[in-house]
């Protein structure tokens, strides 16, 4: 198994492990993005996603969280969604006030568009919710000027059906990347995505018992 270098130079430090969804429309070049309306990163666009429930598998969370966020239903997760990559992000304690202060585990999943697949879902989505504001993209215009800082390392490599594996390591107040690791044509395996859920159901047990 091999680990990120953010993990390994710094063990002890916290874990939280999420989900990210894209929704790629390959035949008509387009991608679709939501503009996040509220909390962690809202003012970007960027996909869907979040964090785990308890018990909750990877894919079953990026669906959930789809569907959540902008109303499409992937009915099974584990055949419609391609494990697209990861990514790892670290924070700087730069004193920024909201820097967080664990190491973020994303694992990036990717659907393709199909109208059969979406056809007759309750409110034709995608649709606006609390969370997300959706829109479509073609490739060549995706908005990177208005995202995370990482996105365009990452995004061409994703566009191109290419596995990834980035690590990135953010200025406390999320808006510079300040080194990143890894590239196209790496991935993590279930084996690494395991390590991670001990990792994090142990820090929960810890704060249960405390």
């Amino acid at each position: 198994m091999k680990l990120p270098h953010m993990i390994l130079a710094q063990p002890a430090k916290p874990l939280k492990q999420f989900t990210l969804i894209l929704v790629t429309d390959t035949p008509h070049r387009r991608v679709l993005l939501g503009m996040k309306k509220r909390g962690f990163g809202a003012g970007r666009w960027n996909g869907f996603g979040g964090k785990l429930e308890p018990g909750e598998s990877l894919p079953n969370a990026a669906a959930r969280e789809l569907q959540e966020e902008c109303g499409l239903l992937v009915a099974d997760p584990s055949r419609d969604l391609v494990r697209a990559g990861t990514l790892w992000f670290d924070f700087a304690a730069d004193g920024a006030p909201d820097a967080p202060s664990s190491i973020f585990h994303v694992a990036v999943y990717q659907v393709e568009w199909d109208a059969g697949r979406f056809a007759g879902q309750p409110g034709e989505p995608p649709f606006e919710t609390d969370e997300m504001r959706p829109a479509w993209f073609a490739f060549e215009e995706v908005p990177f000027d208005e995202m995370w800082a990482d996105d365009p390392l990452w995004f061409p490599w994703l566009l191109k059906g290419d596995k990834f594996s980035l690590e990135a390591w953010f200025s406390g107040d999320t808006s510079t990347v300040l080194r990143t690791e890894g590239g196209s044509g790496e991935g993590d395996g279930a084996e690494v995505d395991g390590y991670v859920a001990e990792r994090v159901a142990a820090q929960m047990c810890e704060v249960a018992a405390e």
